[in-house]
């Protein structure tokens, strides 16, 4: 048995598809299904049933995701030992840092881990929530930060803290929201910001769960080009509580006051690095710039 027939497993058991596995591992898919064969041959079991729609595990495959997840995790701490065993440890991280909220504590962050580890090499790239999340999955990042309505359940996340988003609508609707409600809001022209923005993935989450279908208009991918739509009377939007009463202070947009949809910031890493001790010192330091997250995980 293969580390990379693992890897591969998890891959799979994660994307309910070979294809989607192979774009994520960067392999073929007759690769991808012979370490799935592989890996089913030596261990004697069904790890997945093949469905039209795609791979879903066994209950065997179920239980065996969790060990696959112990042995990689075993993995990459034994690669951590040996580093550290050699003369001169540099660590080296790749940050995700969210592109669509803003992360005043980062410089913090820097800071504590040069203090921590001087001449340590970071690299920051600057991802939409949805594509960060993604680059933690496919080990392209080593942690990152990211806006959403619920903690990934294949990582290991810290909920850092609540952001209320409101909806904004140009200054001359501000009676026809006066006594709006939901229903009505949605009915009208939406400016959504891009499916991978941490907002818009809060935002489809609630009003799926509310059963609410709303009216979408058009996309904009900066809160410049959102701000020029609002003024050219393009439709409504969802903004940061701050962005939002910020936009209210130029008189020439509204806030709706009777409702607000809540997210949160995420601190995530692979379940796989849990035991390394860069990532162990990194959530201490999360947790130090970050003192209130145990108050606010959502239920």
């Amino acid at each position: 048995m293969e580390l990379y027939q693992l890897r591969t497993f998890i891959a799979v058991a994660q994307e309910g598809h070979l294809t989607h596995a192979a774009d994520r591992l960067h392999l073929s898919q007759p690769s991808i299904s012979a370490h799935i064969k592989a890996l089913e041959k030596e261990t004697g079991l069904n790890l997945f049933d093949r469905t039209p729609k795609g791979m879903r595990l066994t209950k065997q495959g179920e239980t065996l995701l969790v060990h696959a997840y112990k042995v990689l995790e075993a993995g990459q701490s034994l690669l951590t030992e040996a580093q550290m065993m050699q003369e001169v440890f540099i660590p080296k991280l790749l940050i995700g840092v969210p592109a669509d909220t803003a992360l005043p504590e980062l410089s913090d962050l820097i800071a504590n881990l040069r203090d921590l580890y001087p001449g340590i090499e970071l690299n920051l790239e600057h991802r939409l929530s949805g594509a960060l999340l993604k680059d933690v999955r496919t080990e392209l990042l080593d942690f990152g930060f990211i806006v959403d309505s619920a903690p990934p359940p294949d990582m290991q996340a810290i909920a850092l803290k609540k952001i209320k988003f409101r909806v904004v609508a140009p200054i001359s609707w501000a009676m026809q929201l006066e006594h709006a409600n939901w229903l009505e809001i949605a009915s009208l022209p939406w400016i959504f910001t891009p499916s991978e923005c941490g907002m818009n993935r809060v935002a489809e989450k609630f009003f799926k769960a509310h059963h609410i279908e709303p009216r979408a208009a058009m996309t904009a991918n900066s809160s410049t080009s959102i701000f020029a739509l609002l003024v050219a009377k393009a439709g409504v939007t969802l903004m940061p509580e701050s962005s939002a009463e910020a936009a209210a202070l130029t008189n020439q947009a509204v806030v709706w006051e009777h409702g607000a949809i809540e997210g949160f910031l995420y601190y995530v890493h692979r379940h796989n690095r849990a035991s390394d001790p860069v990532i162990q010192a990194l959530q201490s330091i999360v947790k130090k710039l970050w003192p209130e997250k145990s108050l606010l995980v959502p239920a």
